[in-house]
């Protein structure tokens, strides 16, 4: 269903919709090469390059390594109704600027960090994440970040080294921010701690 051409950089064209490519199985991050330009048909059956996915309300999972190597995709909205998501689903989308998801991490009791959703360092031109919902969340490392809602997280957050941060909205139910949780945020001038706050640790 799919076919690749090759001139500077690589192109993949998918003669389907990108809800129909949420299907496809993926038996790893490399099981296609890094796609510089990624085509999906439209409804007229026309080919365009996929830089913005809004997965639809009717979606509850989302495969691991579905939208990895996609170097076009710029923004990525996931619904609240996704209750589970597979391993490295955006794994080296390294142009991704903005995301928005309903939890980091398998699903929504998870611990985990942005380091489920993709290889450590691989989103560096990351600016912008929502969160709505989940257990933690771990965005350490994510050193373009300007812009972080985590207001729906009902746990604990890690901004640790997130340098170019100016604007983070923490959960509004978190009782203790761990020891380093901001170490290293330099561009962040304020910060607004929910009335919840038990403990703060060092730095």
């Amino acid at each position: 269903p799919f076919t690749y051409e090759r001139y500077y950089d690589i192109s993949v064209y998918y003669n389907g919709s990108i809800e129909e490519w949420m299907n496809v199985t993926m038996e790893s991050t490399s099981s296609l090469p890094t796609r510089d330009h990624f085509y999906c048909t439209n409804e007229e059956g026309a080919y365009y390059d996929v830089t913005s996915i809004t997965i639809g309300d009717d979606v509850t999972s989302i495969k691991g390594f579905i939208f990895s190597r996609m170097m076009s995709l710029k923004t990525l909205i996931v619904p609240n109704t996704v209750t589970e998501i597979g391993p490295l689903f955006i794994d080296y989308c390294e142009n991704l600027e903005t995301l928005e998801v309903p939890f980091i991490g398998g699903d929504a009791l998870d611990t985990w960090s942005l380091t489920s959703f993709a290889t450590h360092d691989t989103l560096y031109n990351l600016k912008s994440i929502i969160v709505h919902g989940g257990k933690t969340a771990d965005i350490s490392g994510c050193y373009n970040l300007v812009s972080a809602d985590l207001g729906g997280v009902t746990g604990n957050i890690n901004a640790q080294g997130c340098g170019q941060l100016s604007n983070l909205v923490l959960p509004q139910g978190m009782t203790e921010i761990g020891d380093y949780a901001f170490n290293g945020c330099s561009s962040l001038e304020s910060l607004e701690f929910p009335d919840t706050i038990e403990s703060i640790g060092r730095y």
